[in-house]
């Protein structure tokens, strides 16, 4: 519920008149919170199938489909390097990839968990304290048409209907991790979930259109390496640009001020804004106000920002602070939990 309250508000300021946009980095917390001691994780793929009977159902499968031999398994890997990718932009864990051959069923359901005395070796020889794995995944590419009868005029006003083929392409990719403790070989997580991406692409024809979409193969990639960097999101904090709008506009001085905002000259900004907060025009001192609280979260002091926002709603009755308030309270809330993940990194 907390997370579509955010999603309402931030939207509702998107949609405000009269405001620019500007893009703030932040460090969002992780859904799953592993234990302090955790400060490496070693990640290996185990979606290789083990049995020659399974092997065998990879390929009838590839086949079937018509999406290719190997195909998931080429999904898989570069699954494994999008968690790869996103754990090492992430300032919690340190991330190591062991140069070791896990087997598993090659199929969209989990295996048999680990031996204990495998997963101990494996992170034994890393220095890590947990073993991540992708064990499951699966993928399909659904073809769809569509025509559509598009109207229009020429310049004589003569009206025309053109048919325009829609090539339409929904990939889906299941995918399942595990994560084990290295001493205990109990699971911190295991994680089954699906992740989809689509494309649409127009032809005068359908075979010119289907033309424009991406191979099969290059689809169940790309979405298995988002699949990857979501994965990670869900186990680490990770940075992300959250979008603010501000005022840009007001007078001269709020010009001047937003193009040093603009250009991250945070404290420069201030100087302006702050002297505009005592002006005789209330409605610019709000905005100016406003303006404070947006520069205090970007440099991520949200107590100070949300002093900010406050002033402005209640003091210059400006409404979008009001808004506002609501959002950096669930920053607030948000860093909290960061900060508890961040605070045993060494």
């Amino acid at each position: 519920m907390k997370r579509l309250l955010f999603l309402a508000l931030s939207f509702s300021i998107l949609l405000s008149g009269c405001m620019s946009t500007l893009n703030i980095r932040a460090l969002k917390p992780s859904d799953v919170m592993l234990p302090e001691n955790v400060q490496k994780i070693a990640v290996v793929n185990r979606f290789i199938p083990g049995s020659k009977s399974n092997q065998t159902l990879n390929i009838i499968e590839g086949i079937a489909t018509g999406e290719g031999i190997f195909t998931d398994r080429e999904g898989a890997e570069n699954a494994v390097n999008g968690l790869l990718q996103q754990l090492k932009q992430s300032p919690r864990y340190e991330v190591v990839q062991p140069a070791a051959e896990l087997k598993g069923n090659g199929l969209g359901v989990f295996p048999p968990l680990l031996p204990a005395e495998e997963v101990r070796a494996i992170c034994d020889k890393v220095g890590a304290q947990a073993l991540a794995t992708l064990e499951a995944f699966d993928s399909d590419n659904i073809y769809h048409d569509e025509i559509e009868n598009r109207k229009s005029t020429t310049k004589e006003g003569v009206a025309i209907v053109t048919i325009i083929h829609h090539a339409k392409l929904d990939t889906r990719v299941t995918i399942g991790f595990r994560i084990y403790d290295a001493k205990t070989n109990s699971l911190y997580d295991e994680f089954k979930g699906e992740q989809r991406m689509g494309w649409d692409k127009e032809g005068p024809t359908v075979e010119a259109a289907r033309a424009l979409l991406p191979p099969n193969r290059q689809a169940i990639k790309d979405v298995g390496f988002i699949a990857g960097t979501q994965y990670a999101i869900r186990i680490a904090p990770s940075w992300i640009n959250i979008a603010r709008q501000y005022y840009p506009k007001g007078n001269d001085d709020m010009k001047n001020a937003a193009i040093r905002m603009r250009a991250g000259k945070w404290d420069a900004a201030a100087e302006i804004y702050k002297l505009l907060t005592v002006a005789n025009d209330k409605k610019i001192a709000g905005k100016a106000a406003y303006n404070m609280a947006v520069i205090a979260e970007a440099q991520g002091k949200l107590d100070i920002a949300l002093d900010w926002a406050t002033k402005s709603a209640s003091e210059f009755k400006n409404k979008k602070a009001a808004r506002y308030i609501d959002i950096l309270r669930y920053r607030k809330a948000e860093q909290e939990r960061v900060d508890r993940q961040m605070k045993d990194k060494k």
